[in-house]
């Protein structure tokens, strides 16, 4: 019955509150004549019945909105009703009706899809960038915290008029101020239907700055789209911190720095003959400059003050046309999602154990990165929903690694992945491989704290490595999980070695956030806070193998687990880690440590 109830509200031309009670509860009388018709697509059987002009067909929305609120429907139900709702919306952003995505998690999130759907079309059809700023500035506090991605096409004018001082829920208290909009007469072609009248495109090319798309963001969202190496500079502008010359030049100047407290004992301290040891220190002090270039170019310095590297020092050529970027400079290697998100992002403070050996390196090379969109529907490997699936391909060739983990001369080093968004968060998985020369003589993994002990499971003398890594990330609601497995083997010298290991890791938002998936990377998103206390929790449980041909093999486990509190571009964190072997190390076979972190992002 609920389920048919639904139905009733989002397709039924006469559908209110009043007819859900009377199904509900058949004393309370038939339907109200005067209940507002449902909203008519452009190619509905009846145009005629459809809204004149935008500011009606938000009215419409209001009041249905309204009417599911104050239905007896469930939360799931009410959750499936603002959906279709949503679904049948779209086409005040251009969509043709249709839409393949995930279903939010709750009935709170599918209103907030909604309310940001109103906010999105009067940004999208902003005039100028003032007109954008003043809709930004008269938003509710909670869509200025999400990025904002308006369409890249033009519009009819569409502006915002709200009261300050009002109170209650954006969708009941905004006015949308427009020109009647026959919707009836719309074309077919979401391109054509969207086209700006005559009048306007000259002004239109005098004025190419404002028809382009940008991501308008709060100066702590770009602080944070600016520390993430995959965000594209071009695409993101702030309340400061961006400074924009000649009219085309991006300017970003930023930084960060990261300030430990640890302490730790036994295995993780056998320099010391396994002393407890505890102290503060720097871990991270970073000045970051980006800068756009003409011709879709990008340039990106990062220098480390506290360990005296230069990061990132590259040159990224950006084709968003063709999907693609080529990147030639100091960069990090494309092997492991894990390493290139980067601790600032990660949930827990360090990479896990096996990463730390057999994924993450940075060098001197040029780095190709490419994306492509799959047909919904089509089934690829896991990925048989609508739901739009993306490859992504990225493959380097790199010199020395500049961080000394590794004495490399020469390497190629790729990935592929497979991904998409899923109920708001995400679903993926890949394959990474790295071909090596150079000197290596040990597999030696860190045991995730950074001032611990670097722990020899493993001594030999090869002039050549081979490495495999399978990964997988899932996110859904508050829960993400992810996972990466390494494969190892050294060859050429004297000696020969293997090596293996991988972990899992579970998180979950006791604040209630879904982790953002971006598949055209592959990778997470970074949190976006704003004035939220956002917390998180998780466990990570690793494996380390390495054995020599003739040195007996040895095996490092660890368990991690922590947790972080969010708030503007702080992040304090705390992190418990419990490490063994299966052979002791020294005196040692087992250690316990903690690490405290506050980071400041700017």
């Amino acid at each position: 019955m609920r389920v048919f109830l639904i139905l009733l509200l989002c397709l039924a031309p006469t559908v209110s509150a009043q007819v859900l009670r009377s199904e509900e509860n058949p004393a309370a009388g038939p339907a109200d004549d005067s209940a507002p018709p449902p909203l008519v697509l452009k190619n509905a059987a009846n145009p005629a019945q459809s809204p004149r002009s935008v500011d009606e067909a938000i009215a419409l929305l209001r009041e249905r909105m309204r009417a599911i609120a104050e239905s007896a429907l469930s939360a799931a139900e009410q959750r499936d009703a603002y959906h279709a709702l949503y679904q049948e919306a779209l086409y005040l952003r251009g969509a043709d009706g249709r839409y393949t995505g995930e279903p939010p998690a709750t009935a709170e999130a599918a209103v907030d899809k909604l309310e940001r759907l109103f906010f999105e079309v009067a940004l999208d059809s902003a005039p100028s960038d003032t007109t954008r700023e003043q809709i930004i500035e008269g938003a509710p506090e909670h869509l200025k915290l999400e990025p904002v991605r308006p369409s890249a096409v033009k519009r009819k004018p569409i502006f915002v008029l709200r009261d300050p001082a009002a109170e209650g829920n954006w969708w009941g208290d905004a006015s949308f101020d427009t020109e009647a909009l026959a919707l009836e007469e719309i074309p077919e072609s979401p391109d054509k239907q969207l086209e700006p009248p005559e009048e306007n495109l000259e002004q239109a090319e005098a004025e190419p700055e404002e028809q382009v798309a940008v991501e308008v963001l709060a100066d702590e969202q770009t602080t944070v789209a600016m520390h993430d190496d995959q965000t594209i500079l071009r695409n993101v502008t702030g309340e400061s911190g961006d400074v924009v010359l000649f009219d085309r030049l991006h300017v970003w100047v930023g930084g960060g720095v990261q300030y430990d407290a640890y302490t730790y004992e036994d295995l993780l301290n056998t320099r010391n003959d396994g002393d407890s040891e505890s102290d503060t220190a720097v871990r991270r002090a970073e000045v970051i400059v980006r800068s756009t270039l003409n011709l879709g170019g990008e340039v990106k310095a990062q220098y480390d003050v506290e360990s005296n590297i230069w990061r990132d020092l590259y040159f990224r050529r950006v084709d968003e046309e063709r999907a693609y970027t080529l990147t030639l400079g100091n960069v990090l290697e494309p092997m492991s999602q894990e390493n290139l998100l980067g601790n600032k992002f990660n949930a827990a403070l360090e990479r896990s154990a096996p990463t730390s050996v057999f994924g993450g390196w940075r060098g001197m090379g040029v780095r190709l990165n490419k994306w492509f969109d799959l047909n919904p529907g089509d089934s690829y490997l896991l990925f048989t929903d609508e739901a739009q699936t993306v490859v992504t391909t990225s493959i380097g060739v790199f010199g020395q690694d500049i961080e000394n983990t590794s004495d490399t001369d020469l390497a190629v080093t790729g990935r592929v992945t497979f991904g998409r968004e899923r109920y708001g968060g995400g679903l993926h998985t890949g394959l990474s491989f790295t071909l090596r020369d150079g000197e290596f003589d040990r597999i030696d993994p860190r045991p995730e704290i950074q001032e611990t002990d670097r722990l020899v499971l493993a001594r030999f003398d090869a002039d050549r490595a081979g490495i495999v890594g399978i990964e997988a990330l899932f996110s859904r609601g508050p829960l993400h999980i992810s996972s990466e497995a390494y494969f190892a083997n050294y060859q050429g010298g004297q000696e020969d070695a293997t090596g293996y290991g991988g972990f899992l890791e579970i998180g979950y938002y006791l604040s209630g956030q879904t982790r953002a998936y971006r598949p055209e990377w592959g990778l997470w998103a970074p949190l976006q806070v704003g004035a939220r206390n956002i917390f998180e929790v998780f466990v990570r449980g690793s494996f380390t193998y390495g054995e020599a041909d003739d040195d007996p093999d040895n095996h490092l486990r660890s368990v991690t687990v922590g947790g972080s509190w969010y708030r503007h571009k702080i992040r304090t964190s705390l992190n418990l880690i419990y490490s063994q072997t299966d052979k002791p190390l020294g005196a040692e076979d087992d250690g316990f440590g903690a690490a405290m972190r506050v980071q400041y992002l700017f």
